[in-house]
């Protein structure tokens, strides 16, 4: 080990043990602001030109019933053993990144998988730096950098000192029975020896320089010797590998003895195939039904793209007025009223590209019609730029097998709609499966699209049966109905993964 080159960071430089003074001595406090923390770690960086492995060890424990802590003790903790490891790691990571390489160990302990009582704060960090290091892992897999969760159990320091010293300061004289943790620190190492379970610290360092390096006792285990990428814990003692293996059976009991509960809130398989058709059904019932209907479910499942690709998927059914103007400026019946005519040529593409959105047959340049922030809205939802319009109309597909375009008419602006504005009256038909007798539903509306002088869609407006939504995009019920669109846009994810058509990436 003499032919590494170490940095010893501790809150103090004072404070480094003289077993390691041929290291380089650099004052870093895990407490310290984010941007102190990168600073310390750009000064480490500065001293050999690069880091090759992380060692997060700072921490101490913090006892007491959860009752009994103090808040700010506990925030303090969590700054210490969670944040502030964190904010090191991502100050280093674009290093380890371009150099391709790296190991990050961070250390926990057997509480952070098998915790007990008495130390629920101390119990809570080192789990959550654990699940921070699970999330890490997969990450950093295809830079090279691997990650490491280090799982001490009993070995003879002067941690369990530092304990004794951060006990709370209220005692409300109720925790007193040995399993509610009474005496957890005081008899701790008693205990150890009894059931002769103490560490050697100098064997887990050896061990942990093994591990490291893919030698001695660990050659064989780790990533790219035969061992997995997943295998992230290495647990050390003797007491700790027996804790882990009656916590994994307890668990494993636990979700054995559960599984009625748990098998019980399944969707039925045979449902699955359904569940995308019968939410659309729904959704078309609750238009032609109620004027104002909430419909989650429905909306949300009519596409399955991000926040960021489709970012107004509505969760309320906005309602109509039968005589208010629509999109056009007209009334309803004016607007129906009006005389079919002939596209103009340059409209000829923008009519092509309709027609293969609304039958559910969009290509890859169908979308060409629209400009990169064009705006499309409908009765219960607003797609804003070309990649969210194509979100909303690639789940169609999903949606129906197909969809008939019974009536396609090209309207006579009338004196107060400019020409540069196109008027469309159409009828779809639209069909849950391909051997369907009848469609699910017909459904009339009035296109109003506006272009530019490079004859591209600006505003993309549908309203169905030419009837205007009272419920606009404007003031706080506006407001409102956009948080509402992004909300359910993100449970959409959660529920059901991104969609694989059309994805966009903004």
């Amino acid at each position: 080990m003499c032919c590494h080159r170490v940095i010893a960071a501790a809150r103090s430089a004072s404070k480094i043990p003289a077993s390691l003074q041929g290291a380089h001595p650099l004052t870093l406090d895990p407490s310290a602001s984010d941007t102190e923390i990168h600073k310390a770690a750009q000064e480490a960086l500065n001293v050999y030109g690069r880091i090759d492995v992380l060692v997060n060890n700072a921490g101490y424990s913090l006892v007491g019933s959860v009752e009994e802590l103090d808040m700010k003790d506990v925030r303090d903790s969590f700054q210490t053993l969670v944040f502030g490891p964190i904010a090191l790691t991502q100050a280093l990571l674009p290093s380890l990144r371009a150099q391709k390489s790296g190991h990050i160990v961070n250390f926990s302990s057997v509480a952070g998988f098998a915790g007990g009582p008495a130390f629920g704060a101390y119990n809570a960090s080192k789990a959550a730096l654990e699940k921070f290091s699970e999330a890490l892992n997969p990450e950093l897999s295809p830079f090279g950098i691997r990650v490491t969760i280090v799982e001490p159990g009993f070995f003879p320091t002067n941690f369990l000192n530092t304990a004794s010293s951060t006990k709370p300061k209220k005692d409300l004289g109720v925790y007193t029975r040995p399993e509610q943790g009474a005496g957890a620190v005081d008899n701790y190492e008693k205990r150890m020896v009894e059931m002769k379970q103490v560490g050697d610290k100098e064997k887990l360092a050896a061990r942990l320089y093994e591990f490291v390096q893919g030698t001695g006792l660990a050659k064989g285990l780790v990533e790219g010797q035969g061992g997995k990428r997943d295998w992230l814990r290495l647990p050390l003692g003797s007491d700790c590998g027996k804790r882990i293996k009656a916590k994994l059976a307890s668990i494993g009991e636990n979700v054995d003895a559960f599984e009625p509960l748990w098998k019980s809130t399944d969707v039925p398989k045979d449902e699955i195939e359904q569940l995308d058709s019968d939410a659309s059904l729904r959704r078309e019932e609750d238009i032609a039904s109620s004027p104002r209907t909430s419909y989650s479910v429905a909306r949300a499942v009519f596409t399955t793209h991000s926040v960021q690709s489709y970012r107004c998927v509505s969760t309320t059914m906005p309602g109509t007025s039968s005589d208010a103007p629509n999109a056009s400026g007209l009334r309803p019946e004016e607007s129906k009223a009006l005389s079919e005519r002939s596209p103009h040529p340059h409209e000829e593409k923008i009519v092509q590209a309709l027609k293969e959105l609304y039958s559910c047959k969009p290509k890859p340049d169908t979308y060409e019609i629209y400009t990169a922030d064009a705006v499309f809205h409908d009765p219960v939802g607003i797609a804003r730029g070309k990649d969210s319009i194509r979100a909303q109309f690639d789940a169609l597909p999903k949606l129906f097998s197909h969809a008939d375009i019974l009536k396609f008419r090209i309207l006579t602006n009338p004196p107060s709609v400019p020409e540069t504005t196109v008027l469309i009256d159409q009828d779809v038909a639209y069909y849950r499966s391909a051997n369907a007798s009848s469609p699910l539903k017909t459904m009339n509306s009035l296109l109003t699209l506006r272009t530019n002088d490079a004859h591209q869609v600006t505003q993309h407006t549908e309203e169905w049966n030419h009837k205007r939504e009272t419920t606009g995009e404007d003031g706080f019920l506006g407001m409102l109905n956009e948080g509402r669109k992004k909300m359910t846009a993100g449970l959409t994810n959660m529920l059901m993964g991104k969609g694989s058509q059309g994805e966009s990436k903004n």
